[in-house]
């Protein structure tokens, strides 16, 4: 997955915003905030082991990924929580933890650039 850029898709949060663009520059921001935060998170959790923790965590960022339009990242992030709670093997989270590293530079990019278009 890390080798195409994923594409997102603002349909979804112009539908849920009614086409409100304040309400989107609000729900993009926060996104872009507190992304970088989860994924700190996800890694630290990976580093110690703590499956459990880190498919709730994985499970909770879904919510944010369905709401910019992105299935191919939903995917892989319920990959992550079952791959975590079920199976807790280090080595097969492995390459699922390094493309969900890299989609989330696309996305954080991609929020950025559509928060720029709206302001």
């Amino acid at each position: 997955m890390s080798e195409n850029k994923l594409v997102l898709d603002f349909d979804q949060l112009k539908m849920l915003s009614g086409d409100d663009d304040e309400f989107m520059i609000e729900i993009l921001e926060m996104i872009a905030d507190q992304s970088p935060d989860i994924i700190e998170k996800m890694d630290n959790l990976y580093e110690n082991a703590d499956f459990q923790n880190l498919g709730a965590t994985a499970h909770l960022y879904k919510s944010t990924v369905t709401i910019l339009g992105n299935e191919p990242m939903n995917a892989l992030l319920k990959d992550i929580e079952n791959t975590a709670r079920d199976d807790q093997d280090a080595q097969a989270l492995l390459p699922l933890m390094e493309s969900f590293r890299s989609n989330c530079n696309d996305i954080l990019a991609q929020v950025k650039e559509q928060l720029a278009k709206l302001k």
